[in-house]
C-alpha cells in the first residue's frame, strides 16, 4: 500500500534506492568492481599509468 509520498519510485521489497534520483550499481557492475578492487589489492594492475593504458589503448585499437 502506498503512502503517496514517492509514487512508483520507493524501492519494492527486496530492491536497492539511493536518494536523489541516484542509482545503485547492478550486480554485475558491482561484481567488476570488487574484480577491479581485488586486481589493485594484488597489485596485479597490467598498466602502471594512464598514459601506458592510453597508449596500449591506441596501438590496438588500428589507428
Amino acid at each position: 500500500m502506498s503512502d503517496g509520498k514517492c509514487g512508483s519510485d520507493c524501492p519494492q521489497p527486496g530492491q536497492e534506492y539511493a536518494p536523489a534520483g541516484l542509482k545503485v550499481p547492478n550486480r554485475k557492475t558491482r561484481e567488476a568492481m570488487a574484480e577491479a578492487e581485488e586486481i589493485i589489492r594484488q597489485d596485479q594492475a597490467r598498466f602502471s599509468d594512464a598514459e601506458s593504458l592510453i597508449g596500449d589503448l591506441e596501438e590496438n585499437s588500428g589507428k
